[in-house]
């Protein structure tokens, strides 16, 4: 790259994507460009990054080297750069503390030094960069208080310190950033009580504090950030007793609540009209119940609701049916939910989906009735633990089905394992176990060649095992036991070389205890064989790391 030094005059370098390496030396040709305003290096497989005192590119108001593979100090000549207004070193292995020196760029705008490994305190000359506006500190290993001088940065709007190791008091003279539009602390161990000044942070439009040790009453005064669009108190140990419409009547910017894992009671009245139209709601073990919601009738914007282990003793509201139509995710297990299931289908026609989304869990609730259809555009689907019962649903093919998870255990479902599930290539936990299924395994379940558990056991499931699971080449989990399954254990088995439990036990099978379990099942670690007709002896030596039951 010893071209690029004679370039007396180049203003813009971009050589993001281009592969530089370790064997290119690219810091000392470009560091020679006096005019050098621009230097993007983003993803350009850079390992190191020489340690100078000296360099002649000066004139820098924006550098880029995110997305490397930078494993160092984060350098000292950085300090140099008097102009830099911009500057990332995001997503790299950069190390240590963040030099003090590094705050004489007084022009610093942005500075993101987010997913790397800086550890130690934030400096306390942090307060020079006035005219800061976005820091982002994220993902590091950063530690001890937070400096009373970035009070002083009046300027900044957005402070990004999540997942660190911060253990300190929430500190007050964060409401002193009276620009501040973004707020982020999840995940550190911040204690104490959430400021009442935050309610002064009128810009405010994020709020994350999940995660933390957080005590005390949610503030009153949070409820005058008309702003605000995302607000998350999870997993705190917040208390306070009842929340009431009361902290939210202002909030008509709303459209992200989560409050779960707090020992919070809300109580909103039954003809309580939001002023917001929230898309997420997450208040998973809060006591919502009794009765449903019926707040919950007017969020027409609704993506994602989570309401498991909420108190809820109720059957599901008429109206329900008319928020689904753009859920992408439903959540409300582990209640005391009764009646009828309605009919779910989720939405898959904004792309708003991410990798969360595709969930429907009703297990461990009282639904009772049959199961009128397999939910479209559900990937992961859980209605175990209800008292559900009738065939299981035949698919017509015309339906977007697709499932990746589908646990339907401790119900009362009868009839024959429908064999359209073989249709669903996307299946990879399959579980029907205690149920009543009757009727053979269907041998197309060999079909599902994603399989990476499947459970069938406790039901009155007949024949012989198919051959054609010999094919399930990426189990790790296989469960047959208490049925009626007859006949030898099919030698296809032994291509399950991924097995790590294998459950045979309280069945009919018969013929020699075959010794390819212990010769092919190298990662065989459960293995129960008990109560069968098998003959023969077991060769012990083949399983030496197995507990098994014979």
């Amino acid at each position: 790259m010893g071209w690029v030094s004679s370039l007396w005059s180049l203003r813009y370098l971009d050589l993001s994507g281009i592969s530089i390496g370790k064997h290119i030396d690219w810091f000392h040709p470009i560091s020679m460009l006096p005019s050098l305003l621009t230097l993007n290096l983003v993803s350009s497989g850079i390992k190191n990054i020489p340690s100078v005192k000296l360099i002649n590119f000066t004139s820098l108001n924006s550098l880029d080297l995110s997305f490397n593979y930078i494993n160092s100090t984060i350098p000292v000549w950085l300090s140099n750069l008097t102009g830099l207004m911009h500057l990332y070193l995001n997503h790299n292995y950069f190390h240590g503390e963040i030099p003090y020196l590094l705050c004489n760029l007084s022009s610093l705008v942005h500075l993101d030094i987010s997913q790397n490994m800086v550890s130690g305190p934030i400096p306390q000359s942090i307060g020079l960069l006035l005219r800061l506006e976005d820091l982002y500190l994220h993902f590091n290993q950063l530690s001890g208080n937070i400096p009373i001088s970035m009070g002083q940065l009046s300027k900044l709007k957005s402070l990004h310190l999540s997942s660190n190791s911060f253990e300190t008091l929430m500190p007050d003279l964060l409401c002193n950033l009276s620009s501040l539009v973004h707020l982020d602390l999840i995940e550190n161990r911040f204690s104490g009580q959430i400021p009442a000044c935050f309610g002064q942070l009128l810009m405010l439009e994020d709020l994350y504090l999940e995660g933390n040790e957080l005590s005390g009453n949610i503030p009153m005064s949070l409820g005058q950030l008309s702003k605000l669009k995302n607000l998350d108190l999870s997993n705190n140990p917040l208390v306070g007793g009842v929340l009431s419409e009361t902290y939210f009547s202002k909030l008509q910017n709303l459209n992200y609540l989560a409050l779960s894992g707090n020992p919070l009671v809300l109580n909103f009245s039954s003809l309580w009209i939001p002023p917001f139209q929230l898309q997420t709601f997450d208040a998973s073990f809060c006591n919502n119940g009794p009765h449903f919601p019926n707040w919950l009738q007017t969020q027409t914007h609704l993506q994602r609701l989570y309401l498991s282990n909420s108190s809820i003793i109720d059957t599901i509201p008429e109206w329900f049916e008319n928020i689904m139509s753009h859920i992408l995710v439903l959540d409300l297990s582990n209640n005391q939910i009764s009646g009828k299931l309605p009919r779910f289908h989720f939405n898959n026609t904004d792309n708003v989906w991410g990798d969360g989304d595709g969930i429907l869990s009703l297990n461990s609730n009282k639904f009772e009735g049959s199961l009128a259809t397999f939910p479209s555009n559900v990937r992961i689907l859980d209605l175990s633990d209800n008292l559900l019962s009738g065939h299981l649903p035949q698919t017509d093919g015309t339906m977007n089905l697709i499932l990746e998870v589908v646990k339907l255990s401790k119900n009362r479902f009868t009839g024959s394992i429908p064999v359209h599930l073989c249709k669903v290539p996307s299946i990879y936990v399959l579980d029907l176990s205690q149920n009543k299924f009757s009727g053979r395994l269907p041998g197309c379940l060999g079909n599902l060649i994603g399989l990476g558990a499947m459970d069938v056991s406790n039901n009155t499931l007949t024949g012989v095992v198919p051959s054609s699971l010999g094919s399930l080449t990426q189990l790790v989990s296989l469960h047959f036991h208490n049925n009626k399954f007859e006949g030898n254990l099919p030698l296809s088995l032994q291509n399950l070389t991924r097995l790590i439990t294998l459950d045979t036990g309280n069945n009919f099978l018969t013929g020699s205890i075959p010794s390819w379990i212990g010769e092919s099942l190298l990662n065989l670690r459960i293995l129960n064989l008990q109560s069968n007709k098998f003959t023969g002896k077991f060769h012990y030596s083949f399983v030496s790391s197995v507990l098994f039951n014979i």
